[in-house]
């Protein structure tokens, strides 16, 4: 794990010993927090250019185990794990189509996870835990040009 100093973002639970979870977004890497103790950390895909995941302090407002997902130019059955944040339907939740955690986004917005990772934070988590998304990403040309040519199973 990388030493992260969380005190310029942490929320109250961070120091009253709560949980809540850390989006770091240029990172690309979630972390669960319990107080100041990492409950669990993953690599994560977030938003690609066009449709970059929220910076921000949110609540969980929906967890759901198993669900269809479908958009435009996606359709995704049995997406597992599943944990609503902002109303217009950003989400952590599990990706099995791919396993391309390489450091760059690739998702519709939603926050993509590794299966095993997805089920822990979703075990772990209550029901309206405080997420902060922070550090955006800074999209760069190879960002831009893979936004445009990646299919759902090939993020």
């Amino acid at each position: 794990l990388v030493q992260e100093n969380v005190t310029a973002y942490a929320p109250r639970e961070y120091y009253n010993g709560g949980k809540w979870i850390s989006l770091d977004l240029d990172r690309q890497r979630l972390t669960a927090w319990e107080g100041a103790d990492v409950a669990v950390s993953s690599p994560i895909k977030t938003g690609k250019y066009g449709y970059a995941t929220p910076t921000g302090t949110f609540r969980t407002f929906s967890k759901v185990p198993n669900e269809r997902m479908s958009g435009s130019d996606y359709d995704l059955k049995d997406v597992s794990w599943t944990q609503y944040f902002t109303s217009s339907g950003i989400a952590l939740h599990s990706a099995y189509w791919h396993n391309n955690y390489n450091g760059r986004p690739g998702s519709h917005g939603c926050v993509n996870m590794p299966p095993n990772k997805a089920r822990d934070v979703f075990l772990w988590a209550p029901l309206g835990i405080t997420i902060v998304s922070h550090n955006a990403y800074q999209f760069d040309s190879v960002d831009i040009a893979n936004a445009n040519k990646w299919s759902e199973y090939e993020r």
